[in-house]
């Protein structure tokens, strides 16, 4: 899994695994969790948005397959 850095009030920290399309969230709260499917343009777009917690709340949560983790 490759880091990636990103600036928000709610997500602590990102992890991408291009080879499966698999991405991990760590939240300022302490809560994990792993995405299955994500295309890299989504995660690029997650990075670069002005909100990423927004972001993720409109097009990750809810549009993704959520792994255990």
């Amino acid at each position: 899994m490759t880091e990636l850095a990103v600036r928000s009030r709610i997500i602590k920290f990102l992890a991408y695994d291009r080879e499966r399309n698999r991405l991990r969230i760590e939240f300022k709260n302490g809560a994990i969790r792993i995405f299955s499917g994500v295309p890299p343009k989504i995660v690029k777009a997650l990075v670069s948005a002005k909100s990423p917690g927004s972001y993720y709340i409109d097009h990750i949560r809810m549009n993704f397959e959520r792994l255990a983790a």
